[in-house]
């Protein structure tokens, strides 16, 4: 008999956004307000089902999307362990990309950031829990 396979793509409807910066996440949000003229606000703490760690989380609901802002790091460990270098991740559930690149441009202008990069498609399929 022989064996079919199954093979899929996933699609991803969002982007992702790494950012280095050695601030506390509410000072590091203030700043993200004010140089992208946004409302991130602090929600429940999002906390990993197979762990106890648990991640700030920040959110700014738009008018047709959402962007969320997470820590990568908790008392207990890592969002993404492959990742340390990462402070904050941003996840814009936006399938338009201009939003993207201008909000990238506009952390890199922030003083206190080391590196803000656009995580790539594949290694977001790769190893990301998103």
């Amino acid at each position: 008999m022989k064996k079919q396979q199954l093979q899929f793509e996933i699609e991803l409807d969002f982007a992702l956004v790494g950012i280095s910066c050695h601030l506390k996440d509410y000072r590091f949000v203030w700043l993200l307000n004010k140089a992208l003229q946004s409302n991130f606000i602090k929600t429940k703490q999002f906390c990993l089902q197979e762990s106890e760690c648990c991640f700030s989380q920040f959110e700014y609901p738009m008018e047709l999307s959402i962007a969320y802002i997470f820590a990568n790091r908790s008392a207990t460990g890592y969002l993404v362990n492959r990742k340390p270098q990462v402070d904050y991740w941003l996840k814009l559930e936006e399938p338009e990309n201009e939003r993207l690149y201008k909000w990238v441009e506009e952390i890199r202008t922030i003083p206190q950031v080391l590196v803000a990069y656009e995580e790539g498609v594949e290694k977001i399929k790769e190893q990301f829990i998103f």
